[in-house]
């Protein structure tokens, strides 16, 4: 048996903040959302799914699942993150400079080294780093 990783899921405080922070940053659609029952038993607990599909009508590979509760998420540690590849270094510096624009910079832009590339991360509104890099072998983008 191999497994597949298939999703990352994750609290947030606030669905609809979070939701646009990835729309915008990160150009994920809401592919599912629906409300379950509190794991307190109080109330409804909102849940999301956000992805990209292959292809229109197609299921993604992978998806983050957003879960909001009254539980606020808990600090990361400074390796914990999300990882995005895009097409370029420019893209990763523009994504560095707009974090630092909007103060949520959390790596600055850098080279670091053959295996990782060159990246830049941000934090999304709950604290989680988010990663954008170019130049590593795995997912890269096109």
């Amino acid at each position: 048996m191999k497994p597949l990783l298939t999703h990352i899921a994750m609290r947030c405080a606030d669905m609809d903040r979070a939701i646009a922070f990835y729309k915008s940053w990160c150009d994920l659609d809401v592919l599912h959302r629906r409300a379950d029952p509190a794991p307190d038993g109080k109330g409804l607990m909102q849940v999301a799914w956000l992805g990209r599909p292959a292809k229109p009508g197609e299921n993604p590979a992978f998806v983050l699942v957003l879960l909001e509760t009254r539980v606020p998420p808990g600090a990361t540690s400074l390796f914990d993150h999300l990882g995005f590849a895009v097409a370029s270094r420019a893209d990763v510096d523009a994504l560095a400079e707009r974090g630092k624009a909007e103060g949520i910079i959390h790596w600055t832009a850098g080279d670091a080294g053959p295996v990782v590339g060159y990246l830049c991360a941000v934090k999304d509104p709950d604290g989680n780093v988010v990663e954008f890099s170019f130049g590593q072998k795995l997912g890269a983008a096109e």
